[in-house]
Parts: structure tokens; sequence; C-alpha cells
């Protein structure tokens, strides 16, 4: 994905925030299901499919974690946390091996700051990117050429901010993360 489709095209902005919309619409839905909630653990570009209209699926549900069914395979919590973390873990997550909402919101927010620099956020650009005090211009898609309402861009990198704070508590939610989504889409 990382704002390119498969014939190479740039992805235009909106295209981009009808993905991130999509993305957070379905992690919503999983936060949703009261006793039976499922945490994603895994949430990456990698395993978010889009059809031919851009629209976002959640896809590869093979490390996640389905709080609600565990007593009922007579598992342990503690231990259905597989041995492939990745880099969009969050902190907390490598820490205990436990899988939250708000992991998930960490998991988001990385997904959206690689929607909003069309890259991969690893080594030198990680630390870049992960530093609020970056020049904006800085993480933004240079292949956009600035056709994107600045001050749209603005409020979605600091929803990605939020959504990567190093303390859980301080993540917003993902239904709070939706709506202030779906406002930038109007």
């Amino acid at each position: 994905m990382l704002g390119h489709t498969s014939c190479g095209e740039v992805m235009s902005w909106s295209v981009r925030m009808r993905i991130a919309v999509g993305v957070a619409r379905g992690l919503c839905f999983l936060h949703s299901l009261g006793e039976h909630v499922v945490y994603r653990e895994d949430l990456s570009t990698e395993n978010i499919l889009l059809d031919s209209d851009f629209n976002a699926k959640l896809s590869d549900f093979g490390h996640t974690h389905f709080s609600g069914y565990a007593k009922y395979l007579n598992l342990n919590h503690q231990r259905m946390w597989t041995i492939r973390k990745r880099f969009g873990s969050s902190p907390e997550q490598m820490l205990t091996g436990q899988t939250t909402q708000k992991s998930d919101v960490y998991g988001f927010g990385m997904v959206l700051l690689e929607l909003l620099s069309g890259r991969k956020l690893w080594g030198e650009f990680a630390k870049l990117i992960r530093n609020s005090a970056t020049p904006f211009v800085m993480i933004m898609d240079p292949k956009l050429l600035d056709v994107y309402p600045i001050e749209d861009a603005k409020v979605a990198l600091t929803i990605a901010y939020q959504c990567v704070h190093s303390r859980p508590t301080t993540r917003p939610t993902m239904a709070h993360v939706l709506s202030e989504l779906e406002n930038l889409l109007n």
C-alpha cells in the first residue's frame, strides 16, 4: 500500500483518508463485540487489503487475540501472545505480551503514519517521524506534491501522534479516532 496503487500510481489524499477511515471502522467493529472483543495484535499495512474502489478490509487474523473465546478454548489469556512481535507493536505489548484496545490504537497510529508519509517506518525515518518536533513537511509523502488540505493533514498527523503515544491511557479510543477521521472526509 504505502501511498501507491499496484500500477505504481500515487494514491490521492482522499483515497488515503478513505483507507484510514475504513481501517478505523473495522477496528471499531472488532472492539465493539462486548465480551467477545477482538484485538488485532499485528495491524500493519501488509495486512490491509484494498478492493478496486480502495475500500479497506482487515486481513490476516492469524495473530489475533479473541478475548472472549479463550475460556471456551481452555486457553490462558497471558499465553495467547505469539513470538511474532512486529515493529508496529506498542511498547507495552512488547514488554508484557498482552494485547489491548490501546495496543490496537497504537498499531493504527503506525498505519496512519505510513499512509501520510508514504514510507515504511524503519531506520532513520522511524526516528524522525516519531519525533513530534519534526517539521510537518518532512513527514508528508512528497509524491502528494502538496495537493492536499494542509490543515486536514495536520489534524491527521496529530491523530497519528496521539495514537502512538507512549502511555496507553493517553491514546484515544478507536471510536474517537474514527469520528475525527470521518470529519476530515466531509
